[in-house]
């Protein structure tokens, strides 16, 4: 093969590298439009069931007059979705749908709402009062998180001698309030 031949060939693949690239530089802006459009009509379709429920909701109260701002109305969102989590739980944890209904069906008619009853499935009345204190301070915290108080930088904020006073109490707390018995088959997770 001469030079000239060499130097053609080269010329001619050069134009043929060239068009390739612009043909993939078209294909790649026609692929970057169809991702475009399928993100749009993706979002459009995540915003609509918002938008429905919010034009929905807004219906309601203009009719109902109901401050949506009001304390109670934030206290009633708060045991509704609690309500709905729990309820939720049944679909989990059951094997079919009809187990989960048969479930929610037991639970209230074999439901004994006595004190003993509470005493009993809560091990001891100590361990009924511990519970009941837990779920008081984890009550507080949550509304000091929703007034936008940051626990930690609360603390931070006080004297040294009152941040280890609370941190001993927390690390003892975990020490006095901890369950341990010799009837249990060692760690809870130990066969996950």
């Amino acid at each position: 093969m001469t030079f000239t031949e060499m130097v053609t060939r080269l010329e001619r693949l050069e134009a043929e590298n060239n068009c390739l690239k612009a043909e993939l530089k078209k294909a790649s802006i026609n692929i970057d439009k169809l991702r475009a459009e399928r993100e749009l009509h993706t979002t459009k379709d995540r915003q609509l069931i918002p938008r429905i429920n919010t034009k929905t909701y807004e219906k309601m109260f203009k009719i109902t007059h109901i401050n949506k701002n009001a304390r109670w109305y934030r206290g009633w969102q708060i045991i509704r979705t609690f309500i709905l989590v729990n309820i939720s739980w049944y679909f989990d944890n059951a094997a079919t749908l009809t187990d989960a209904f048969r479930l929610m069906g037991n639970t209230f008619k074999h439901a004994s709402f006595s004190m003993d009853a509470v005493v009993k499935m809560s091990g001891s009345q100590l361990d009924l009062i511990i519970l009941l204190a837990g779920c008081l301070v984890w009550l507080i915290i949550s509304i000091l998180k929703e007034k936008g108080i940051v626990i930690r930088e609360a603390l931070d904020r006080k004297p040294l001698i009152i941040r280890w006073a609370v941190y001993i109490a927390l690390v003892m707390s975990v020490a006095m309030l901890g369950y341990i018995s010799n009837t249990s088959g060692g760690f809870m997770y130990a066969q996950f």
